[in-house]
């Protein structure tokens, strides 16, 4: 499958430019945009929980 990296970005941020810096710096052969799973955003807040 070749190498593979992974991006997180705050949710008020907009993937469109980070994906043209990227775009301009780097080839890119295939691209994949993914909200995180609704269990692992509820895991982390409980984490973060006082």
């Amino acid at each position: 499958e070749g190498p593979r990296q992974w991006l997180a970005f705050p949710a008020a941020a907009s993937a469109a430019p980070l994906v043209a810096r990227i775009a301009a710096d780097y080839p890119l052969v295939d691209l994949s945009v993914r909200e995180p799973d609704i269990e692992a955003v509820i895991a982390r807040m409980y984490e973060a929980a006082p």
